[in-house]
């Protein structure tokens, strides 16, 4: 996030703070902001694990390794998220959910560090509200409250962006070594992240070939920082990504993971009629702010188009991918919303009408995000446990039978619930439509939306079945499913 050359050269920020040192109050509050964050992201961990999780902590992914190198060489899944695959091989099975996921609350706290750092150059109230919205950003707790590597990876770029920022003001090899390093380790944490390192190499490249002498040679330490993330992903790529398998997924169409986008950006749903509004209203806004921030921000404007936006949809266009989902935009949203926040201080200290539509905005903002994390927290991504309750609490036959509309993803599902309670788990789901004593006690079904309305009772061939019970979830991760019995 970085300013234009009008000024203080570009990677190196005016500051208002003066060069002053943070008091004792500012890491107080820093402090107590962090304890905020991490229990946002805490309180949405301890729920059970989704499918994806699941996948790399099953016989998939992490059972096909008894050497942590293995993890790099033998798995070829697009589900083996390095660092958490690790993370899992060291914990070993059995554990609950929220010890897997604590990596990912960990990085949330050092995304929220990172933005107070990069917003402190600027002025101390963008140093808070960026640490605030990094903090309570639904996009962001649900993301970091998951045994997955996108939180990781938005943890490396912010501390890349940090230390980046640090190495224009002062060149020096030790901080180009650990804006590598972070940079490197997020990359570990999810390959996505190359598509930011590309746009950022983009632009930094462009600055080094417009800048003169003293210019040029910063924008050259730039493009060095990107000599060890590169080669790294050169090696992954190599050994493992090239080779790695698509599971699949449901498919969604892309005008609506699009209007999803821009909704996140503003708080906005995720889903329904209000999605078009917000989504239109998200558009609306990062044009403004991207008008402001090519004057004020040029090189955080284009890092975030590049890497956060083209280049992953260019890649998505070359492997012919249909499963597109937000999660491959997280940098993007995290940038969106950053570059929101630079030009809501702005408007603030201009005063008079835009102080007061800035405070609109925020308290809109917040009650929106409220609303995301409350249903996070209250309804997780579709626990098991209820349903494995129902299936062994109401049970007439044993073992329990039950059939369902999508073997796999249901089937790791209610295992999962099963094994977390050290049961061994029923015999595989069965598809619906036998009749007479060969049709299972249950019937399991799933649906992507929300809040769906399941009917109460559903007819199969010769066979009735009553809704029982319904495991809801917040979005983006995982999926509604409803029980139904057996007349």
């Amino acid at each position: 996030m970085m300013p234009s050359s009008a000024g203080p050269p570009p990677l190196s920020p005016a500051t208002d703070s003066g060069g002053r040192s943070t008091t004792r109050t500012e890491w107080l509050g820093l402090c107590l902001l962090l304890g905020v964050a991490g229990l946002m992201r805490w309180g949405a961990s301890g729920r059970g694990l989704w499918l994806d999780e699941l996948w790399t902590l099953g016989p998939d992914v992490l059972g096909k390794i008894t050497q942590p190198w293995q993890v790099f060489t033998t798995i070829h899944h697009e589900n083996n998220h390095y660092i958490n695959t690790l993370v899992g091989w060291g914990l070993g099975p059995g554990h609950a959910a929220w010890k897997f996921r604590f990596p990912s609350v960990l990085a949330g706290m050092l995304t929220v560090a990172c933005g107070w750092s990069i917003g402190r150059r600027r002025s101390p109230g963008a140093a808070w509200l960026l640490a605030i919205v990094l903090a309570v950003s639904y996009p962001l707790v649900h993301y970091g409250s998951e045994a997955r590597g996108y939180a990781l990876a938005v943890a490396g770029a912010l501390a890349g962006v940090d230390l980046r920022e640090r190495l224009w003001t002062r060149p020096r090899a030790l901080t180009a070594f650990a804006a590598g390093l972070v940079e490197t380790l997020g990359l570990l944490a999810q390959p996505v992240l190359i598509c930011h390192l590309a746009g950022l190499a983009a632009v930094v490249g462009w600055l080094a070939w417009q800048r003169t002498s003293g210019q040029d040679r910063r924008a050259l330490w730039q493009l060095a920082v990107l000599a060890l993330p590169g080669s790294i992903f050169a090696v992954l790529y190599w050994i493992d990504l090239s080779r790695a398998f698509n599971p699949g997924g449901p498919v969604f169409p892309l005008a609506e993971v699009q209007l999803q986008l821009l909704s996140l950006v503003v708080g906005g749903p995720l889903e329904g009629p209000g999605v078009l509004a917000a989504g239109v209203l998200g558009g609306l806004l990062l044009m403004v702010v991207a008008w402001w921030g090519l004057r004020k921000e040029p090189v955080a404007v284009w890092t975030a188009l590049l890497g956060g936006v083209v280049v992953p949809s260019l890649v998505l266009v070359i492997e012919a991918r249909h499963e597109v989902y937000p999660r491959y935009f997280l940098v993007a949203i995290t940038a969106a919303q950053m570059l929101v926040s630079l030009a809501m201080v702005t408007a603030w200290n201009s005063g008079g009408w835009k102080r007061a539509a800035v405070l609109v905005g925020v308290v809109l903002w917040g009650g929106a995000t409220a609303a995301h994390l409350v249903r996070l927290w209250s309804w997780g991504r579709g626990d098991a446990s209820e349903i494995v309750e129902l299936l062994v609490r109401e049970s007439r036959q044993k073992p329990i039978r039950y059939a369902t509309d999508h073997d796999f993803r249901l089937r790791m599902f209610v295992d999962e619930g099963f094994v977390r309670r050290g049961w061994e788990p029923p015999p595989p789901p069965v598809r619906p439509g036998a009749t007479g004593e060969r049709e299972p006690e249950w019937l399991l079904t799933h649906d992507f939306r929300i809040a769906p309305t399941f009917p109460e009772s559903l007819v199969l061939g010769r066979v009735t079945w009553h809704l029982r019970g319904v495991s809801r979830y917040a979005g983006l991760s995982g999926w509604s499913t409803a029980v139904y019995s057996r007349d």
